[in-house]
């Protein structure tokens, strides 16, 4: 699989949606793409930016949320 961030980074600027983990369950965030790393994402809402590692990102899709399975990228594999 080619690398996430190379990947993404081509949607910086646009909406996206994410599928993180968060303690012992699944949340789900949007917002606008500000940056991708190495290390993991950025996204903005309204006025703050979130930082998500990768090893927290179950996955990440552009635009609304689709159904599950598709229309995103997988950040583990």
């Amino acid at each position: 699989m080619a690398d996430p961030a190379e990947t993404l980074s081509a949607w910086i600027g646009q909406k996206v949606h994410l599928e993180y983990e968060a303690a012992d369950r699944t949340a789900d965030a949007s917002g606008t793409l500000e940056n991708v790393n190495a290390r993991g994402v950025f996204v903005s809402e309204g006025e703050t930016s979130y930082f998500y590692p990768w090893r927290n990102v179950v996955r990440i899709g552009s635009g609304h949320k689709p159904p599950r399975g598709r229309g995103t990228v997988r950040a583990h594999e």
